[in-house]
């Protein structure tokens, strides 16, 4: 959800070099990163405000034992 908002930086080279999401206002050097950030709170939360509203984003809670 919300690929098209993740831009690609890439150097001279045709290398990529950074991704950045324009809904969180984050950057990226690695694809790992960008794709837990993708799956992450921030991004779909994010993702509800500006673009669907009628996204269900699940709340977690984490208990101390």
């Amino acid at each position: 959800m919300g690929h098209e908002y993740i831009e690609e930086t890439f150097d001279g080279t045709g290398k990529l070099i950074t991704f950045f999401c324009k809904l969180c206002d984050c950057k990226f050097n690695d694809p790992n990163a960008k794709n837990m950030h993708m799956k992450g709170r921030r991004h779909r939360t994010n993702y509800k405000k500006k673009v669907d509203p009628d996204l269900v984003v699940e709340v977690c809670k984490y208990i101390d034992i």
